[in-house]
């Protein structure tokens, strides 16, 4: 998955980058949108910027 967590700490742009199957891509993207305003906002020179992010989500068979 990629995103970007923009300058006021809202998730972004999110896509899935390597698919596996359309039911797994679309559950990842629905755990990753859970995920807007729990990350701490990035800064350069004391400035916030938006940061890009590749978070990897592992499906294991149970």
């Amino acid at each position: 998955m990629g995103f970007i967590i923009d300058k006021e700490g809202h998730l972004r742009n999110a896509e899935v980058i390597k698919g596996l199957h359309p039911a797994l891509d679309a559950e990842a993207l629905r755990l990753v949108q859970l995920l807007d305003g729990q990350f701490t906002l990035g800064q350069q020179n004391h400035q916030p910027v938006d940061v890009r992010y590749t978070l990897p989500i592992t499906f294991q068979k149970r």
